[in-house]
């Protein structure tokens, strides 16, 4: 069930169809310069955030509900959180990087 956009909401691109398809073509092309993937998360990752302290250490959470614990210049998990309810969609440490708060979609903490 497809919903209109109003005239409001509608942008026209000075170039047309043509302009689109030149920007489409462009995604296309760009370039993967990632150092790192990380393959652990089975569906869309919602949050990540660095340690405050610890350069080498992330959180991510996503939709798969589950979070990690991951060195982002190796890949190598130091811990995964399962048994969540709904996915993860807030990971943050404390300012002094002692505590890590997990939040899903359920409401969980």
């Amino acid at each position: 069930n497809e919903e209109e956009m109003s005239d409001e909401e509608l942008v026209e691109l000075p170039g047309g169809v043509d302009q689109l398809e030149a920007i489409v073509e462009n995604i296309n092309k760009a370039e993967d310069n990632s150092k790192l993937v990380f393959q652990n998360h089975g569906k869309s990752v919602f949050c990540c955030s660095f340690h405050p302290e610890v350069e080498d250490l992330v959180v991510s959470g996503g939709e798969d509900d589950l979070a990690y614990i991951w060195n982002p210049s190796t890949g190598e998990v130091s811990k995964k959180f399962d048994g969540w309810k709904d996915s993860i969609n807030n990971a943050i440490w404390s300012r002094d990087g002692q505590h890590l708060a997990l939040c899903d979609m359920a409401g969980t903490i």
